[in-house]
């Protein structure tokens, strides 16, 4: 028997919202061990991990993080940004794009710019220090807005 290739996921945050179950993924693929600096084949698996999880464990919406990184060179992990979202429209998921943006961050302004490049809806939540209250009433309104 053929072992399957796919990257054993860790385990998802499982919520109910009314009556609806969410999985959750808190850490990006590209945070995972054995993922190099914008391997989106290797990204592309993880996510179709969480995929087979989510099924699995009968929730109807997965959120899950990525992030934007740069090399030394400067250049961002674009590949694992776009690549994922392209695999999983042409899949015929529903997916809408939120950025946590971090004005702080060293190249933001690329960041900005490959967000806005993203062919799906999008919205924004501010980032800062002490905001995680905030930015977690924010996502829970977008969720509940995106799929009530």
């Amino acid at each position: 028997m053929a072992r399957s290739h796919r990257v054993k996921s860790l385990s998802p945050h499982i919520y109910s919202l009314n009556s609806k179950r969410i999985c959750i993924y808190f850490s990006s693929p590209q945070e995972w061990p054995k993922c190099h600096f914008c391997d989106y084949k290797k990204v592309l698996e993880i996510v179709e991990g969480w995929i087979e999880k989510c099924v699995s464990n009968g929730c109807k919406l997965l959120i899950g993080a990525f992030s934007i990184r740069a090399n030394q060179q400067g250049e961002l992990n674009s590949n694992c940004i776009t690549k994922p979202i392209e695999d999983l429209k042409s899949r015929g998921f529903k997916l809408h794009l939120v950025y946590l943006r971090k004005d702080s961050a060293r190249h933001i302004s690329q960041a900005n710019d490959l967000i806005s490049q993203c062919s799906c809806p999008r919205r924004e939540i501010t980032s800062d220090k002490n905001g995680e209250r905030r930015q977690a009433a924010e996502l829970l309104k977008i969720v509940m807005e995106v799929d009530p």
